[in-house]
């Protein structure tokens, strides 16, 4: 009597497309996350120019402001000296 491996082939297949769907969705998960990755890295990035830009002008308006006020300090003294 010839031991029956059909089963065993059977389910020895299962086994493997088991792991080579695993495998797919793994590598397609791995995808979604570098590509949203990818997207928080720009947004971030973006969102880093517009704050840059943002310090800059808060810079110039500061310094624009400080030069007013040494000037009417300046003017202020002099009316009174």
């Amino acid at each position: 009597m010839e031991p029956n491996n059909d089963g065993f082939t059977k389910s020895l297949n299962e086994l493997l497309q088991f792991a080579n769907n695993l495998t797919a969705r793994e590598k397609e998960l791995e995808q979604q996350h570098q590509l949203e990755i990818s997207k928080l890295k720009k947004d971030h990035e973006f969102q880093l120019q517009i704050e840059k830009g943002r310090h800059e002008l808060l810079q110039e308006e500061n310094r624009r402001l400080t030069e007013e006020v040494k000037r009417a300090k300046q003017n202020h003294s002099v009316k009174f000296n």
